[in-house]
């Protein structure tokens, strides 16, 4: 009897069709990007809209010298750094740009060396997309984006209360450093980041055992938030981790910005760590941008003391 019931089980559910779930237009989050080159500076704005209508919009004004092509990258890699940051899988992205759109969807091809890389960044972040896609708009359909960037351009920094402006300082590309020292030096130091965050992303680690213990080893104390690398504390909250320029830029804030004192490199450091910053060389690095200071060189305490003792000279 037991035999015949499981036989009718298997017969009945085994005749049943399987139903694929389609892909729900529910599912589908939209990108409107528009930027543009004005003679008060690089503006761009970017509308990101959820499924169910919510919209997330950002004016960034860009702290940089940047020509069209450059500008509408920046807010597409803008655009979906802040659509991971919200875990958005499925994506729409739309510009009024024909050669980045025609650049992303390898119809064209980037013969200019800074627009390559970056349109190799824009699809290395679009690759973290479970679907996507990029389509070309008309202007006139790009109004609301565009309104953002032209926000970022006539409203002064103080005065944007209701709606936030943006910063960016460093351009989402760097240039090839033509000093091998330097180079070297850069690339070290974000070198520590990358390797970290891949293992916490995918669980990839170098292929030479040492560094790969290493890695392992360090990523213990390291945390993925919103696409970004965080230190544990012991004290305290997450520390941000910073690479070179952003640690560059840390440092020439604390020390000789709005708040700076012109402090000390240990002293310099320490404001560093306690502001939720983290690198490793932080202290090195403080220390060194002290020295190199213009100001702290010109109003240090300059010592009248002879670098040896003075020997008295009996007269004739």
């Amino acid at each position: 009897m037991k035999g015949q019931v499981m036989t009718d089980f298997v017969l009945k559910y085994s005749r049943k069709p399987i139903q694929r779930k389609e892909p729900s237009e529910k599912e589908w989050w939209t990108l409107r990007v528009d930027g543009a080159s004005r003679s008060s500076g690089s503006e761009v704005g970017l509308l990101l809209q959820s499924p169910t209508g919510e919209h997330l919009e950002q004016a960034i004004r860009l702290g940089f010298p940047a020509s069209n092509n450059e500008i509408e990258y920046e807010v597409i890699q803008s655009g979906l750094d802040l659509a991971l940051a919200v875990s958005v899988s499925k994506l729409r992205v739309y510009s009024d740009s024909q050669l980045v759109v025609r650049h992303v969807q390898k119809e064209y091809e980037a013969k200019d060396e800074r627009m390559a890389r970056y349109l190799a960044k824009v699809r290395d972040t679009l690759q973290q997309f479970f679907e996507w896609t990029v389509e070309k708009i008309k202007r006139v359909e790009n109004g609301r984006a565009d309104a953002l960037a032209g926000i970022a351009a006539s409203l002064p920094i103080k005065e944007a209360i209701l709606l936030p402006i943006h910063v960016q300082v460093n351009p989402s590309v760097t240039e090839d450093s033509t000093c091998n020292t330097i180079e070297a030096s850069q690339t070290d130091s974000q070198e520590w980041m990358e390797d970290i965050m891949r293992y916490l992303r995918t669980g990839t680690l170098p292929e030479e055992p040492k560094q790969a213990h290493k890695i392992r080893v360090q990523a213990a104390r390291f945390t993925l938030i919103g696409g970004h690398l965080y230190k544990w504390s012991f004290t305290g909250p997450y520390l941000r981790c910073l690479n070179h320029s952003e640690a560059l830029y840390v440092l020439a804030e604390l020390h000789g910005g709005v708040c700076g004192n012109h402090s000390g490199g240990r002293s310099l450091a320490h404001r560093a760590h306690s502001q939720g910053y983290y690198w490793p060389t932080m202290k090195k690095d403080a220390s060194t941008y002290v020295k190199k200071c213009d100001k702290c060189q010109r109003h240090v305490p300059i010592p009248h003391a002879p670098l040896e003792t003075l020997k008295p000279i009996s007269g004739p």
